[in-house]
């Protein structure tokens, strides 16, 4: 795969978040950009370590362990990112739903 089709891929993921971010309506940060954001961000962390180890490969080295758990890492966060905001979002709504309005 060529060099300037990686870097391209990696400029339009982080132009679309750009604009994802961009023309959100009144609540800024809502579910939709919340779920966006990380898969952006998990895409982009795994065409970086794919685009790692294309070079490596091309030098004839070994992977970076380090990378990998950095990716495993950003991976782990961009799954637990939504979970903890929809799930801070219930508290939220079920704390401003009195016992008297069920």
């Amino acid at each position: 795969m060529p060099l300037e089709f990686i870097q391209i891929t990696l400029f339009l993921a982080l132009f679309a978040t750009f604009l994802f971010v961009l023309f959100q309506k009144k609540p800024f940060v809502n579910g939709t950009t919340v779920v966006g954001i990380s898969v952006l961000g998990f895409l982009i962390g795994a065409e970086s370590l794919y685009m790692q180890g294309m070079a490596v490969d091309a030098l004839n080295g070994s992977g970076s362990v380090p990378a990998f758990i950095l990716f495993l890492m950003t991976a782990g966060l961009c799954l637990v990112n939504p979970v903890l905001y929809f799930r801070l979002w219930e508290l939220k709504v079920d704390k401003q739903i009195t016992p008297s309005q069920r």
